[in-house]
């Protein structure tokens, strides 16, 4: 049987590739391959042989072939995440190696439509570049998504340039970022006023807290216990607790998103929050006749309060019940 020079000489090497090197193709596809000298055979400096293939701009028909990208990141650099970071901190080291932007903006781009009012979650945020492609893209054409950042308060090495910025966690770098770039988008629309209704911008920030109110134990044994703890519950709230927050923790409770609208009412010199459009009504401070006679003209399905806003005065609290349950308004006292 004839064979081809190439041919030979990959039968000859055949036994020593074998060694290093996995077949790609199989026999018949190599020869052919050999045979339309698609394939190479060189040495390497050490003398070693390695095989190499080739593709022709043109194909067997004459055609230029089209080129296909290797993936949808193709033009995306880590070089353009630090790009970014130099642009909003004026220094790459106050973290080095982010995801690019653009490569989040693809991946969002893949899943979620403009007009969908989606939420993109990312639960390891590191410097923010998921906010920042949601931001940058919803600007580009218009879209409605949201997101939810979420980050541990990863401290940062005393001797890291971020650290030397200012910057004590990773989370504060997040943060930073985001209101930068919202600063960036705002000066944007102010340069460029657009005719049409653009999306809000803004963004809230929270932290995983031990809970603003105190804990029951069922655990306790023996009178004494049972009467100290008794003591500590003349008030349900813990004594460090500030209205905002009772206000955030009673909503999650109350199964209300974060995002809910608060309405802030000032009714005789205490603040006064409704929620859910109207539909739970808070307060924390003093129950007195104004704020009684501004909840009977709300009218809201839910009152909830602390226990302290009525100052032991049982006949005031008794009498708001019986007048809330005759309009089938709920009332929760903390």
């Amino acid at each position: 049987m004839l064979e081809c020079a190439r041919c030979r000489e990959y039968n000859l090497l055949h036994d020593v590739l074998i060694i290093e090197r996995q077949w790609l193709w199989g026999p018949q596809r190599v020869a052919k391959a050999i045979e339309k000298g698609e394939i190479a055979f060189l040495k390497d400096k050490q003398g070693n042989w390695t095989v190499h293939t080739k593709q022709y701009l043109k194909d067997e028909q004459g055609n230029i072939r089209q080129s296909k990208a290797f993936s949808i990141i193709e033009d995306v650099f880590t070089q353009h995440g630090t790009n970014e970071v130099i642009e909003i901190f004026g220094n790459a080291q106050i973290f080095p190696f982010p995801k690019p932007t653009a490569f989040v903006s693809k991946l969002i781009s893949i899943g979620i439509e403009p007009n969908e009012e989606q939420i993109v979650f990312d639960f390891f945020a590191g410097s923010g570049t998921t906010a920042q492609a949601v931001l940058e893209l919803n600007e580009e054409d218009g879209g409605n998504r949201r997101f939810v950042c979420i980050q541990m308060p990863e401290l940062l090495d005393e001797e890291s340039e971020a650290y030397k910025a200012g910057y004590k966690s990773v989370e504060e770098i997040c943060r930073t970022r985001i209101s930068r770039v919202i600063g960036k988008v705002s000066a944007i629309r102010q340069e460029q006023p657009q005719l049409e209704a653009q999306q809000l911008l803004g963004f809230q920030s929270y932290r995983l807290a031990p809970s603003n109110f105190k804990t029951w134990r069922g655990d306790v044994e023996g009178q004494d216990e049972i009467i100290e703890q008794l003591d500590l519950f003349h008030a349900a709230e813990k004594e460090t607790s500030i209205s905002e927050n009772m206000l955030y923790e009673l909503m999650l409770k109350a199964g209300l998103p974060l995002t809910t609208k608060i309405d802030r009412v000032d009714v005789d010199g205490q603040s006064v929050f409704l929620l859910a459009d109207g539909k739970l009504l808070v307060f924390f401070d003093s129950f007195t006749p104004a704020v009684s006679e501004f909840i009977h003209a709300r009218a809201p399905q839910r009152v909830v309060c602390l226990d302290r806003a009525f100052k032991g005065d049982d006949q005031a609290l008794t009498n708001l019940q019986l007048e809330l349950q005759e309009s089938k308004i709920e009332l929760t006292v903390l």
